[in-house]
This record gives C-alpha cells, structure tokens and sequence, in this order.
C-alpha cells in the first residue's frame, strides 16, 4: 500500500480550503473532509476518512475564546476535549508537542483544554459561564465527535484550533444564520440580517477582523507543516519515501 496521509475533519469549506491551498503542489496530501458544522456532520466526515485508511485525524480550523486572556489568531492545539456529557477525551501527546515545537516560533501558540458546544455561543456572559464550569480556553461543536472517532478507530486524534471570537466579543445576531448546513458561507444572509438589524455592523467588522486574524494563523499552520501536521509516524514515512525515491539525501 502506498503512502496513507493524515485526515482533517473541518465543519465549514473556508477551513477546507485553507488545508486544500498549501497540500495542492505536495506529492503526498493529506485526506479533507467537510460536511457541515456540528457533532453529527463531523463524525461521519471522520467515519469516512478512517475508512479511507488514514494515518491520524485532526480537527481544524476556528473556535470560540472563553478564556480572556487568548486573544484572536492564537492557535490552540487541544490536550484535551472537555464534555460534560462525557468527561474528557485526550489528544496524542507525542504529535501535539512534535507540531508546538514546529510553529511556536511562528505564531502565538498554547497547549489548552477545549470544550464541545452543541451549538454557537454568541453571549459573553455564556463565553463566561462555560469558561468556569470547563476550565477550558475554547470551544468548538466538531473536535469532540472527531476524536471519538479517531479513539474507536485506534488512529491518532489532534485538535488544531484558531481563536476567531475571544472571550468578550459578542457575536452579531446573523452568526448563527451565515453558514449552512453544508459548512458554506451565504453571504445574502448577511446582506438581508444588516437590512433588518443595522446595528450589527460593528460586531460584523469586529468578527471580520478577528477571523482574519485567525485565518493567517491557520493558513501559517498548514504552510510550515502540511502535507501531515507533523504527526510522527506519519512524517518517517514520508522521509522515508523520499530517500527512497532518491529525492531526500541522509
């Protein structure tokens, strides 16, 4: 069997398309999939990539501050995922602390818990409330159905997590309508939430911002460390491959 890359789970295309960007001219690539936010569309885009064979799972792109001190842009790389349903649910130490060490020097960076969410926080008095009922510094609605996956299936589980909306930024009311459930943005729901709420403009500019900042993040990410995030076994075989095809040297 040849080379089997990473998969990386994303609920929303931009996300996606981020990974897709920087592995497009790599010989090896690692394995997308994008079905929608959410626990459930994130279980059977990993369900799909663990049949595919793949060497670990990621969960990747934006999450939501709860810790006030993180600000926008920085990266979380999860050591765990909180639940309350379920307690929690660790990351792979050894590939987690292999990709720290590869972009700490690049981007702000922290090794944290994260929190499941079933659904978008926009308030921050619930930012607040979830952040002292956790302990974590984040949350998301996807990584915790990932790793689930990546536990049953036997195969490495990371989180790769960039702070989009910090602790004390209320999201604007259309957050929530934005992205269907498919993970694409529909910008003619925006449009039409403006119409009828002006008064969001300000949060939306806030957003924009910080989600840029975010994106630069992720996008820094994936060009120090694609084609496999730096999973361990996964980077050996790929030297490995490489020598063989004459085209690394020792």
């Amino acid at each position: 069997m040849g080379h089997v890359g990473v998969g990386v789970v994303t609920g929303l295309h931009a996300e996606a398309a981020l990974v897709g960007k920087h592995a497009g001219p790599l010989d090896w690539k690692p394995e997308i999939a994008c079905l929608g936010p959410g626990a459930a569309a994130a279980r059977e885009a990993a369900k799909s990539l663990v049949d595919r064979r793949v060497s670990g799972l990621v969960s990747f792109g934006f999450a939501g501050g709860i810790d006030e001190n993180i600000e926008a842009g920085t990266i979380v790389l999860a050591s765990e995922i909180r639940s309350g349903r379920q307690g929690s649910l660790p990351t792979n130490d050894q590939w987690r602390r292999a990709l720290y060490k590869t972009i700490c020097d690049d981007v702000s960076v922290i090794e944290a818990p994260l929190a499941a969410v079933d659904e978008i926080v926009a308030k921050t008095s619930e930012k607040t409330r979830l952040r002292y009922k956790t302990g974590a510094v984040a949350i998301d609605m996807e990584s915790l159905a990932v790793g689930e996956t990546a536990l049953a299936a036997g195969v490495p589980f990371i989180a790769i997590r960039a702070i989009s909306d910090p602790a004390l930024q209320t999201l604007p009311i259309m957050a929530a309508d934005a992205v269907d459930h498919n993970g694409k943005l529909k910008p003619w729901r925006i449009f039409w939430s403006l119409i009828r709420q002006p008064g969001q403009l300000g949060e939306l500019r806030r957003l924009a911002a910080n989600t840029r900042a975010a994106t630069n993040s992720l996008d820094m990410v994936c060009r120090k460390t694609l084609p496999d995030f730096y999973l361990p076994k996964a980077r050996g075989n790929t030297i490995r491959q490489l020598r063989e095809a004459g085209d690394l040297h020792s």
